[in-house]
């Protein structure tokens, strides 16, 4: 027997495909102007998959600006829940930036509650990738202006890489201020060894500033080469000095890196490392528990 929720929303589906004009309008209003139960409704999946459906239909109207505001309501809740982040997703998918400004708005003011939380990170990602204007602007900059205390984060760490990947010139070098001094902390990380390989591959300065940090001590090299997440570290600063040409930096940590290949030899991440000055491979990963991305 087919479950009537099923039931109830194939009705649905099939209501929202055949209207047009003012019957569309009409469900519109009516479905929007119980705020409490649409909002109610985007956090259950047959009531996300409805709205979804509702939007294709309603991104050219008026509509689209009610239900985004409807949305905004609750906003963190909302957010913060995965249907409730898929019906977010789909607005920024589907409507225009004017009847998405509310949801960024709001995302400006949660930035920090929602960079820090396990759902709303990759909500707010999906923020970063559509927001446009002056309000991209303050997003990223307020994101960088705590990107030390988000690197550190299980979940705030995707949301740093995400913002350096954008390459806003100013916003990154303010990154790797903050950072600087704790990439090597980070290099040890699960998700902090993301966000210093992310600097390294989205900026000359990135680079050299953790190539740095790393020739600062001859035995930081070794260690980090070792280590279950740090031997990313060293094998993207192998492989990126040399594709982009700075031998000198290459060449200090071969040097830094030669006296301890035995060593090296006796550990996974340590002969990953070791392919890379032997043979000029491009760096592989061992089974850690290190996955690249959650988004």
């Amino acid at each position: 027997m087919i479950d009537d929720r099923d039931h109830m929303q194939h009705l649905f589906h099939t209501l929202v495909e055949s209207c047009e004009g003012p019957l569309l309008n009409a469900v519109a209003v009516d479905v929007l102007s119980d705020q409490e139960g649409f909002v109610n409704a985007a956090v259950s999946i047959l009531g996300a998959n409805s709205i979804m459906k509702l939007m294709v239909k309603l991104r050219k109207t008026h509509h689209a600006f009610n239900l985004t505001k409807v949305l905004s309501n609750k906003f963190l809740h909302v957010m913060t829940h995965s249907f409730g982040a898929m019906v977010i997703e789909k607005c920024l998918m589907l409507f225009g930036y004017e009847a998405n400004k509310i949801i960024y708005e709001k995302a400006i003011i949660h930035y920090k509650q929602l960079a820090t939380h396990k759902t709303g990170c990759r909500a707010l990602n999906h923020c970063i990738k559509y927001i446009e204007g002056e309000q991209r602007l303050k997003l990223l900059n307020l994101l960088a202006d705590i990107s030390d205390f988000l690197s550190f984060d299980p979940y705030g760490n995707y949301v740093v890489q995400r913002v350096l990947e954008q390459t806003n010139e100013e916003v990154n070098k303010k990154i790797l201020h903050l950072l600087e001094k704790h990439f090597l902390e980070l290099a040890h990380l699960k998700g902090g060894s993301h966000v210093v390989e992310k600097c390294m591959k989205t900026s000359d300065d990135g680079l050299l500033s953790v190539v740095k940090a790393i020739l600062e001590r001859p035995e930081t090299a070794f260690v980090l080469a070792r280590d279950d997440f740090g031997n990313y570290v060293i094998q993207n600063a192998l492989r990126i000095t040399r594709a982009r040409g700075f031998s000198g930096s290459y060449n200090n940590l071969v040097r830094c890196l030669l006296p301890y290949c035995r060593e090296l030899n006796q550990s996974k991440p340590g002969k990953c490392v070791i392919g890379i000055l032997n043979e000029g491979r491009p760096y592989q990963r061992v089974e850690s528990g290190r996955k690249d991305s959650i988004l």
